[in-house]
């Protein structure tokens, strides 16, 4: 059932990706499931992000500022806090 791994050295680290190791874990695939919700749980905000300030730099260049004040403001008010802090956490309990 289980294969051995036989460790070369102690140094062994992965700076970014999938430690090969993971794969002979049993719970295989909620390992990569979980990595894989926790990056579109970044991607997304990141591009949430990016839709918002887009939309703030096209009420500044067309001078809407009540738009600007009640849409741009708060949409990131309420992004970034909720949101934004999960991504926090969720790259703090990465590393």
């Amino acid at each position: 059932m289980y294969r051995r791994y036989n460790q070369s050295s102690l140094n062994c680290t992965y700076a970014f990706g999938l430690d090969p190791a993971w794969y002979l874990a049993s719970p295989r695939l909620s390992i990569q499931n979980g990595i894989k919700m926790k990056l579109s749980v970044i991607y997304g905000v990141f591009h949430m992000t990016i839709g918002v300030l887009h939309k703030g730099a096209n009420t500044v260049y067309h001078k809407d500022w009540i738009g600007f004040c009640f849409e741009v403001c708060s949409g990131l008010l309420i992004l970034l806090p909720l949101f934004g802090w999960m991504d926090v956490l969720i790259y703090g309990k990465w590393f």
